[in-house]
């Protein structure tokens, strides 16, 4: 006696529509360039972040945030907000993360303001793409939509129960360009997806003016921490 009962011939199965690609998603059929480079975005008694394995595509780059607090430093009120790790969804005091292009683009993970559904423009698109937490440590994966024009690219954040107002890191772009332009296609979309069942996620990017004459300094790329 077999435990597993026999599988349904093959003509039996439906095969679910494939729905088109999004412009602003991440490729299924691209090996992506590798940025050699590691970023300590902040770092303090009490807590640290630092991004990496920064990783590009024709269409875009990704990036893991590794986040660290001691555990003498855990919040006595609310929910863990370093097992959330998601802007505003884990709580005003939680750590919130953002990046700024050279040409005044910029976007956040609080859930807004944002882009829309399925909107691309000039929007910079800013995904969370999943983690895993333990209580005082989280890692977490974030796509971003297009790749950086030339210039400095800015990362920010802010976490209030560590006392963080808000810090930042500024990397050239052009490194993660020149890593987009190593990036492999191994096969083309599937010319036959359907529009069915297009994608719905929700962005969390915004598009601003160029800043004007009374920017903070801080605020802008090579700004001060």
């Amino acid at each position: 006696m077999e435990f597993f009962e026999p599988l349904p011939p093959e003509s039996e199965f439906e095969p679910s529509p494939r729905r088109a690609r999004e412009p602003w998603e991440q490729p299924d059929f691209v090996l992506p360039g590798t940025v050699a480079q590691h970023i300590l975005l902040l770092r303090t008694d009490t807590a640290a972040v630092s991004l990496g394995s920064i990783r590009a595509y024709p269409t875009g780059f990704e990036f893991t945030v590794h986040a660290r607090r001691r555990p003498s430093a855990a919040p006595t009120h609310g929910r863990d907000r370093l097992a959330w790790s998601r802007g505003l969804e884990g709580g005003r005091g939680g750590l919130r993360l953002g990046l700024l292009f050279a040409d005044g683009r910029r976007a956040t993970n609080d859930g807004f303001p944002h882009a829309g559904w399925g909107e691309v423009g000039d929007s910079v698109h800013f995904i969370g793409q999943g983690g895993g937490a333990s209580e005082n440590s989280w890692d977490g994966g974030f796509w971003v939509h297009p790749l950086p024009p030339e210039g400095p690219l800015a990362f920010f954040a802010t976490w209030p129960d560590q006392g963080v107002d808000e810090v930042s890191a500024v990397i050239d772009a052009a490194v993660v360009r020149l890593a987009a332009a190593d990036a492999v296609e191994l096969w083309p979309e599937d010319e036959e997806w359907t529009d069915e069942g297009r994608s719905t996620y929700r962005t969390v990017s915004v598009s601003v003016p160029d800043p004007g004459p009374d920017e903070d300094p801080a605020r802008a790329p090579g700004g001060e921490n």
